[in-house]
């Protein structure tokens, strides 16, 4: 009974079998980690996209009016439905409607939930763009400019 007790041989198997839902639970939250960044990227690069495609169609008006945002509202909505294709998502966008601005600006908000091993997360992510009305500032180096 004495050699039973001092025998050491297995400590190895006991210290693996505890440590193992650590190691497993680590090594979930790392992947889901990794999965959550790239996903949190590619709404990002959605919802710039989206931003920067309207105020691009809005930068070559003229003049803005009920119809140019509805528009621009399609632009984005179309935008958002290339970048994340048959994904659920949900968006919004502020588009400030004052005729007498010089400029454009407009805030796209892209909110989709992320379902990770543990849990799932809702994320909102928001891009701006901003561009002065009635086209593009003048070029000095192009001679058109002052």
């Amino acid at each position: 009974m004495k050699q039973f007790c001092r025998d050491e041989g297995g400590q190895t198997i006991v210290l693996f079998a505890g440590a193992l839902p650590l190691i497993l639970v680590l090594l979930l939250l790392v992947i889901d980690g990794g999965r959550l960044y790239v996903e949190r990227e590619r709404i990002r690069n959605a919802a710039q996209t989206a931003a920067e495609a309207a105020v691009s169609l809005s930068a070559d008006q003229p003049g803005r009016s009920e119809a140019s945002d509805r528009e621009i509202r399609n632009i984005v909505a179309e935008a958002l439905r290339r970048n994340l294709p048959g994904e659920a998502y949900t968006h919004r966008l502020v588009v400030p409607f004052d005729p007498d601005l010089e400029t454009f600006n407009l805030k796209v908000t892209v909110g989709k939930e992320f379902r990770a091993s543990i849990q799932a997360i809702r994320f909102s992510i928001s891009a701006d763009g901003a561009a002065k009305l009635g086209g593009t500032e003048p070029d000095p180096a192009q001679g058109n400019g002052p």
